[in-house]
């Protein structure tokens, strides 16, 4: 199943009022940078949470910024993890 803006707000609410355009990009542009051959069947996953984490940095989203590192978002340590866990398997030798 596609990442789409219903989905994502279904599953990030917190995106409920950001304007559909900005939402649809956000999706596009982080399908563009998340390998599907790498997270398989985590692409979903990992598509919805870069996605969020271009909408905190959008302008509009600059309330979803941690407070601590304003480069940094709320969804940065789940994304990373997600990506750390599918690109171990390319990194382990079979026995």
């Amino acid at each position: 199943m596609a990442v789409t803006s219903t989905s994502l707000r279904t599953e990030h609410p917190e995106w409920e009022d950001a304007p559909d355009a900005v939402v649809d990009a956000a999706i596009a542009r982080a399908q563009s940078l998340i390998s599907a051959t790498v997270l398989g069947d985590r692409f979903d996953d990992a598509v919805a949470l870069k996605a969020c984490q271009l909408l905190a940095l959008h302008p509009q989203g600059r309330d979803m910024r941690l407070e601590k590192d304003e480069s940094r978002t709320i969804y940065d340590g789940p994304l990373e993890a997600l990506l750390r866990a599918a690109g171990s398997a390319y990194r382990m030798v079979p026995l």
